[in-house]
C-alpha cells in the first residue's frame, strides 16, 4: 500500500475519533448544565414550600422541569420530609450524545421549615 493510501485511511480514522470525542465532550457539558438547572429549580420549589403557611411547591418544580429539560430527559419528583425539614429527590435520565451516555442521577435539596 502506498503511503498516499495510509494517509487518507489515517486522516479519516483521526476525524473520526475527533468528532466522537467532541460531541462526547458536548453531551458532557449539557448534561453538566442540565443537572444544574434542576438543581436550581429544586433549591426553588423547597425554598418556597418551607415558608410559613406556603402550599406545596411540587408542581411549581414539574412545570418549571417541563419548560427548562429538553424533551428527552425523564425524570420523576418526590417529596422529602423530614423532621423539621422540607424537600424533593429529583431522579432523571438525560440524554447523551457520542461516546458518552449519562447515568441516572439523583438531586436531593431540603430547607428548614418556618415556623412561627
Amino acid at each position: 500500500m502506498s503511503d498516499r493510501g495510509s494517509a487518507v485511511v489515517g486522516s479519516l480514522f483521526t476525524i473520526t475519533a475527533s468528532t466522537f470525542v467532541l460531541l462526547s465532550i458536548l453531551g458532557l457539558s449539557l448534561s453538566a448544565m442540565n443537572v444544574l438547572m434542576i438543581r436550581d429549580a429544586a433549591i426553588a420549589a423547597a425554598s418556597r414550600t418551607a415558608l410559613s403557611e406556603a402550599p406545596n411547591q411540587g408542581q411549581y418544580l414539574m412545570r418549571r422541569l417541563d419548560s427548562d429539560l429538553p424533551q428527552l430527559a425523564s425524570y420523576q419528583v418526590r417529596e422529602l420530609d423530614a423532621e423539621g425539614l422540607v424537600g424533593f429527590k429529583v431522579l432523571s435520565q438525560l440524554p447523551g450524545l457520542g461516546f458518552w451516555q449519562p447515568t441516572l442521577s439523583e438531586v436531593r435539596v431540603y430547607a428548614a421549615e418556618e415556623r412561627i
